[in-house]
C-alpha cells in the first residue's frame, strides 16, 4: 500500500515517504495535536510472518527503553497493515556519517561505545538482535563536538528466554556481520553473536574494510567460518594496540573463546583488560609496574552446540548491498542508504594524536537475509582445526620477522674481508 502526502492516519498525517524495503515503508508523519513529527514503519504485506515479526520489532524497541536504542511509541493498524510509531530522527546512517564527517579515531571510538551501550541493555534483557552493521545505526549531530547514536531495526531479534519464530537450521541477518553460529542456525545462537557482529562492525569503521568477504554468500561464509581476518593494522597503521586486542578478541570463531559481554569488550577496547583466549580469562591492568597483573577467571558460557570451530580470529577483505531508509537525512532528502541517530558520549576515552582515517566506506552492507539450512549444509563450510599459526597469543600483538642487527654486521665484515682478499691476491699477481 502507498500513502500520499496529506494522508490522514488517526492522529497522524503523512508528510513523505522517507525509505521503502520489500517488506515495509517508512514515513514521517506530524502528530496532528503535538506538531511533532514522528516516523511510521508501515508493513507493506500480508503475510502473517512478517506481520508478527514486525510486532515482535516493536514490542522489543519499546521494552528496552534506552537513549541508544531507537524508540518505539505506538504500534497501530492502517487499512488491516501493522505499523509501527518511532521517534523521528533527523540524521544519516553510520556508514553516511563515517563518509561524509571523517571522523577521528577517537570520534569513531566515542560512537563505538555509545553501540556498546545499547547494545548491553538489550543483552540485560535477555534479548539479542541478530542484525547488528553500520546500516542499522542512527547518527544525529548535537554540536561541532556531540553525536548521538541510535540502534534500530529490531525485527530478527530474538529473546533467549522466549518462544523463537526462527526454526532451526534457518539462517537469518546480514552475511557481512553474521558470527560463524549464526550462519549454521539463527536459532541456537546467544549475546555472543552480537559480540560478533560488534567486532566486524569495529574493523569495519577503523579500517574502511570489511574483516570478510566473498564472491558469494557460501565464499563469504566459509571466510568467516575458517579464513583470519587481516591485522587492522595493515589498513591502518594508527589504530592503537588495545582497539586491535579488542577486534581480535570479538572476532574468535569458537564462542566459547569470544568475548562473553559488552562489559568485557568494554574493558579490552579501553585497555584496562587483556583477554586470554585460551583460557576465557581476563586480565586487568594494573596501575603501577610494582604489582604483578592478576587473572580473573571468568566463568565460561555453556558452550552451542557446534560442528568444531576454529579458536582463530579471521582475516580477509570487502563485500556489499544496500537496505531501507527509516529516517530522513539532514537535507530531508530520502535515499536507499540506512537509517541514523544522534546521541552524546560519556565516556573517558584514552587522549592521544590520532589522525583521521583514509579513503571511504565505499558501499552498503547488505539487506538482512533469510536462508534455508538446504541452501547452506555444514559441509559446506570448512571449520579447520587452529594451527600454531592461526590461534591467537594471549594479547594479540602481531610479531614482525627481521634479521638481527649483529649478524647483519659480522656479515658486512666478512664480505669486505672476502673483497680485500680478491683485490690483494690480483695485486700480488700482476706485480
Amino acid at each position: 500500500m502507498q500513502l500520499e502526502p496529506g494522508y490522514t492516519i488517526g492522529q497522524y498525517t503523512i508528510e513523505k515517504i522517507l525509505g521503502e524495503g520489500g517488506m515495509a515503508t517508512i514515513y514521517q508523519a506530524k502528530h496532528n495535536l503535538l506538531t511533532s513529527s514522528f516516523a511510521l514503519k508501515i508493513l507493506k504485506t500480508k503475510n502473517e510472518t512478517a506481520r508478527q515479526r514486525l510486532l515482535q520489532e516493536g514490542r522489543v524497541q519499546a521494552i528496552i527503553d534506552h537513549p541508544n536504542i531507537v524508540s518505539v511509541i505506538d504500534i497501530i493498524e492502517i487499512e488491516h497493515h501493522p505499523c509501527l510509531v518511532m521517534e523521528f530522527i533527523q540524521g544519516s546512517s553510520l556508514t553516511e556519517w563515517m563518509n561524509e564527517e571523517k571522523p577521528t579515531l577517537f570520534q569513531i571510538e566515542d560512537v563505538f561505545m555509545q553501540v556498546l551501550d545499547g547494545v548491553e541493555a538489550a543483552h540485560n534483557l535477555n534479548i539479542v538482535h541478530r542484525d547488528l552493521k553500520p546500516a542499522n545505526i542512527m547518527i544525529k549531530k548535537i554540536n561541532l563536538y556531540r553525536v548521538v547514536a541510535k540502534i534500530f531495526d529490531f525485527g530478527v531479534a530474538k529473546n533467549i528466554d522466549g518462544p523463537t519464530m526462527t526454526r532451526t537450521g534457518v539462517t537469518m541477518g546480514t552475511p557481512s556481520y553474521m558470527s560463524p553460529e549464526q550462519i549454521r542456525s539463527s536459532k541456537s545462537i546467544d549475546q555472543r553473536a552480537d559480540i560478533f557482529s560488534l567486532g566486524a562492525m569495529l574493523y569495519r569503521l577503523v579500517t574502511k574494510q570489511r574483516p570478510f568477504s566473498g564472491r558469494n554468500n557460501l565464499e563469504l561464509f566459509n571466510s568467516i567460518a575458517s579464513i583470519p581476518h587481516p591485522n587492522p593494522k595493515d589498513f591502518n597503521p594508527n589504530i592503537p594496540d588495545r582497539i586491535v586486542r579488542a577486534i581480535d578478541g570479538a572476532l574468535i570463531k569458537n564462542p566459547q573463546f569470544r568475548f562473553p559481554d559488552c562489559a568485557t569488550f568494554r574493558m579490552v577496547l579501553q585497555g584496562k583488560r587483556v583477554w586470554d583466549s585460551n583460557t576465557s580469562a581476563s586480565t586487568t591492568n594494573q596501575p603501577t609496574k610494582q604489582e604483578p597483573q592478576t587473572s580473573a577467571k571468568i566463568t565460561p558460557i555453556t558452550p552451542l552446540s557446534l560442528p568444531p570451530l576454529s579458536q582463530s580470529s579471521p582475516r580477509i577483505a570487502p563485500q556489499s548491498t544496500d537496505q531501507t531508509e527509516l529516517f530522513a537525512k539532514p537535507n530531508n532528502q530520502a535515499d536507499n542508504s540506512d537509517p541514523t541517530v544522534s546521541w552524546v558520549s560519556h565516556h573517558s576515552l584514552s587522549p592521544g594524536r590520532l589522525e583521521p582515517l583514509p579513503k571511504q566506506l565505499v558501499d552498503d552492507d547488505g539487506p538482512t537475509e533469510y536462508i534455508e539450512e538446504a541452501n547452506i549444509s555444514s559441509d559446506q563450510i570448512s571449520s579447520p582445526a587452529p594451527t600454531p599459526e592461526s590461534t591467537p597469543s594471549a594479547d594479540f600483538e602481531p610479531t614482525v620477522a627481521g634479521a638481527s642487527p649483529p649478524l647483519l654486521l659480522i656479515g658486512t665484515v666478512l664480505l669486505v674481508i672476502f673483497i680485500v682478499a680478491i683485490i690483494c691476491s690480483v695485486v700480488i699477481f700482476y706485480f
